[in-house]
């Protein structure tokens, strides 16, 4: 699965700066370029990163939906 910038501040619970300097820096996997403007993770490059499997990774990422949802209904 391809994962978006947005996807990762919000399982890491960091900001689109700090993942650039990890980058940038050689700490954190390279991403995909799918145009000019357009880059996506690979989940299982994630996971490896985190030291977790990529299902527990994209379980983690299924209940952040699930939070958003419920909030957004409640509000």
């Amino acid at each position: 699965m391809l994962l978006t910038t947005n996807e990762l501040v919000q399982v890491l619970r960091t900001t689109r700066e700090a993942l650039w300097r990890w980058r940038k820096s050689g700490l954190f996997p390279e991403p995909l370029r799918m145009h000019r403007r357009l880059i996506r993770w690979r989940s299982a490059d994630i996971a490896k990163w985190l030291g977790i499997s990529e299902e527990e990774l994209l379980h983690e990422l299924q209940q952040l939906y699930k939070q958003q949802n419920t909030a957004s209904c409640d509000g």
